[in-house]
């Protein structure tokens, strides 16, 4: 066998080793991501495009249908739909929901999304792994290499499993880049076609991938120029951008019918963001989005893209502009010049836009990650370029060494910080970035916290407050969701946060950390409330409590104020808090609380163990276990400025079920005229539950009895969240016995708070709804009733 057969021989056994290690190492990234897809939590935009999906699939397939299934009931029709976004591409998924009669439990829809977010992910790997042999001239390794560096970008791999707008945007752009490449290099109907299918889902995901179609243009539109075919070539831009705009109307359900209304409303809506308003943290700052300096997306993608990669994009950027440039001067059209020119224009376009225009940005550059090819392809262009320039064997090794080393480190932090890559920060910048940057803005740690809770409490039902709410995600789960979501942390059992106002009374039981940088905390709570006690102090110089088996004294001086409670009887107490809507008093550091079981020897609050003062609170640990007084003294500068005073009693978690002391304890008894409701439930303490009457009508009542007769000058009743959930012309009656009722004239603002005309002396209280005009359908609930007495001994 001659030398030529054997060098033969040998380069076909190293084409196919360099083939099967493409194979295996597309088909390790793939089982990456089949392994990895249910480790990420749900992000906060992910239920939104839900239900954009599902408003266009109703109108596709189940045209006037109300509803289908449990999923699908409230969702509504697409023409009277707001949103603009482009969902094509995630109907498939809800076709998979579908089949399944819209029964898929939400964790289990969501995370089936996730795996088909990531496959597109992986399907773009390939296709820039296509573009890389282009841009190598066939060199499998160096094309290989510039995979690694598009998929080993943590924030970028993270977002493809969960962000479905950025990142489902992202592989589209990256094919429709293969595509133009392709086209420029040999306009052909196959390539056009394609081109332009690819394009326009990328727009109708972000209708900023419209940029490949105008830089794919204006390239061809130079080719034709240079070959002295200007005319022939601006006709194909025409053709080819009349085509897109069909093609992109044909994947946008809402413009059919609609078009120029709906294009335009998307181009408005989405070229400029300038509806969303938010804060965000930049360089240890809180600055509103539309405020934000010019340099804001320049300096995310510095510290969130690793060093190494964004070098080899300066490296292969300046021989592709001279190389762009030689082309132009000398008049002389190259395919490669042509590639060059279009990575050009898909860079420089969208960052002049942000620098001419301003744009609203969110957080951090996430609207912008469609150009990350366009950073790789650079990167890939410089590596191979310094390859290309390197005369010694061993300086291509250092090379290659160096690259590897970043991917090490790289993919070692991703390891350790795995499933929350979406944190990454640059190590030169780590320590500095982490305490000065946003970090979870996506929330997708919420679903960790809540799993953990779940694990770790087995009660049939857990009181969550979490922003935003998760719990939700766990209906129809095998076993019943015991997740409870609650509207305060002071009606929860767990609080999901970094922090909240009322922490002290809860103790830290895990936090979720990247780089011993926190981002979210679950607080188990420790103190449970026993009761409260609300004194309003009114601008004209009266005062009023809130009946909860407690009386008032205010005594004034000129030098200040003293309000004292003292309860009916003792109540057991280890925490005690005191609030009030003065929060510069509070600030102030002026405020006196002290304790008392007997009225004659006084405690004061600050000596006591786990003394804290917040923003509008007072608390620490009661050295009483029967408290019977509390002494509120403060300054009197500023008496006469309306405020409130509250104060909380809690017990530890846990022993509050045999207390006695729970609940509006003045308000002997509720009662209605509507058999089969609870209305002692609105006056039990818990805001968990309430008194509700389904289809309200005139007559229809709720009636309080209290322990004694006492001055009332105001109600509360607390409602439902729900607009609709709220009492229709109410009408108020008082009775001293139960016998004789005096209608008392009222006004609200909110149908919550019932403010009386004069004062009335009374032991019962009787709600009762009026005639309305028309039929009401919703319901009216109450989940506690407060009532407020003026203050009888004052001086």
């Amino acid at each position: 066998m001659n030398k030529v057969s054997l060098r033969e021989k040998e380069r076909k056994k190293t084409e196919l080793l360099q083939k099967l290690t493409v194979v295996l190492f597309f088909s390790l990234f793939l089982l990456y991501g089949l392994i990895c897809y249910t480790d990420y939590g749900i992000s906060w935009d992910e239920p939104v495009q839900l239900r954009h999906s599902k408003v266009t699939y109703k109108a596709l397939f189940l045209k006037g249908q109300e509803f289908y299934g449990n999923t699908m009931e409230g969702i509504p029709d697409l023409e009277s739909y707001g949103s603009n976004y482009g969902v094509i591409l995630q109907l498939p998924m809800v076709f998979l929901e579908h089949l399944a009669d819209f029964e898929m439990p939400y964790l289990e829809v969501f995370q089936m999304r996730h795996l088909y977010n990531f496959l597109w992910f992986f399907i773009s790997a390939i296709f820039f792994y296509k573009l890389g042999l282009i841009l190598t001239k066939k060199k499998r390794w160096r094309a290989l290499a510039g995979v690694m560096i598009y998929i080993l970008c943590p924030r970028i791999l993270a977002d493809s499993f969960y962000n479905v707008k950025d990142l489902l945007c992202l592989p589209l752009f990256t094919i429709s880049m293969y595509y133009g490449i392709c086209l420029i290099r040999r306009l052909t109907i196959k390539n056009v076609l394609l081109f332009l299918v690819f394009s326009a889902l990328c727009t109708t995901a972000r209708v900023v991938g419209g940029v490949i179609v105008l830089s794919c243009g204006l390239v061809l539109l130079v080719k034709g120029i240079v070959q002295g075919n200007g005319k022939k070539y601006l006709l194909y831009f025409l053709g080819v951008g009349a085509a897109f705009f069909g093609i992109f109307v044909l994947f946008t359900p809402k413009a059919w019918g609609h078009i120029l209304e709906t294009v335009l409303d998307t181009i408005r809506t989405f070229a400029s963001y300038t509806t969303w308003n938010a804060m965000v943290t930049y360089m240890g700052e809180a600055v509103w989005a539309w405020e934000l300096p010019w340099h804001y997306l320049f300096v995310w993608i510095g510290i969130t893209v690793p060093l190494v990669y964004l070098l080899l994009m300066g490296i292969g950027f300046f021989p592709a502009a001279a190389k762009i440039v030689m082309a132009l001067r000398n008049k002389k059209w190259s395919n490669r010049a042509g590639a060059m020119g279009f990575f050009f224009l898909l860079l420089t376009i969208p960052f002049g836009y942000v620098l001419l225009l301003r744009p609203v940005l969110y957080n951090g550059w996430r609207h912008f990650y469609f150009i990350y090819p366009v950073i790789v392809s650079f990167a890939l262009l410089g590596f191979d370029w310094m390859l290309g320039k390197c005369p010694k064997r061993w300086m291509r090794y250092a090379c290659w060494g160096l690259l590897a080393l970043s991917f090490c480190q790289t993919g070692w932090w991703m390891h350790r910080n795995h499933p929350h890559e979406y944190v990454y920060f640059a190590p030169w910048i780590r320590s500095y970035a982490l305490g000065n940057f946003d970090l979870d803005y996506w929330c997708v740690t919420e679903l960790e916290c809540m799993e953990y809770i779940l694990e770790q409490d087995d009660s049939e039902n857990i009181k969550v407050y979490s922003s935003p709410n998760y719990t939700w995600l766990f209906d129809g789960m095998e076993g019943g969701n015991r997740l409870l979501a609650v509207d305060t942390p002071g009606a929860a059992d767990y609080v999901i946060g970094g922090g909240f106002e009322e922490s002290y009374l809860f103790e830290w039981l895990k936090g979720v950390y990247v780089d011993d940088a926190p981002l979210r905390f679950v607080f188990r709570r420790a103190y449970a409330p026993v009761t409260d006690y609300s004194l309003l102090e009114k601008g004209d110089g009266s005062w009023e409590y809130g009946l909860n088996n407690v009386e008032w004294e205010i005594e004034e001086t000129d030098e200040r104020v003293v309000c004292t409670a003292g309860m009916m009887s003792p109540v057991p107490t280890d925490m005690l808090a005191v609030y009030s809507s003065d929060t510069e008093l509070i600030a102030s550091g002026q405020v006196r609380v002290q304790i008392s079981e007997d009225g004659e020897v006084w405690h004061n609050l600050e000596e006591c163990p786990d003394y804290s003062a917040g923003s509008n609170h007072v608390s620490a640990q009661s050295v009483l276990y029967d408290l019977q007084y509390v002494r509120v003294t403060y300054p009197k500068e500023g008496a006469g400025r309306e405020r409130t005073w509250q104060i909380g009693l809690y017990r530890y978690r846990g022993m509050l079920e045999s207390d006695p002391q729970r609940g509006k304890l003045s308000i002997e008894e509720v009662t209605s005229n509507l058999p089969g409701t609870f209305p002692a439930f609105a006056k039990d303490g818990d805001s968990s539950t309430r008194f509700t009457i389904s289809g309200p009508q005139a007559g229809m009542y709720v009636q309080a009895r209290l322990n004694g007769e006492y001055v009332l000058s105001r109600a509360r009743l607390t409602l439902e969240q729900s607009p609709w959930d709220y009492p229709r012309a109410l009408r108020i009656f008082a009775s001293l016995d139960g016998e004789s009722w005096t209608e008392l004239n009222v006004k609200t603002e909110d149908n919550e708070t019932f403010l009386f005309s004069e004062p009335v002396r009374c032991r019962y209280l009787r709600f009762e709804l009026g005639e309305t005009e028309e039929e009401v359908y919703s319901n009216w609930s109450i989940y506690e009733i407060e009532l407020f007495a003026l203050v009888r001994n004052q001086e």
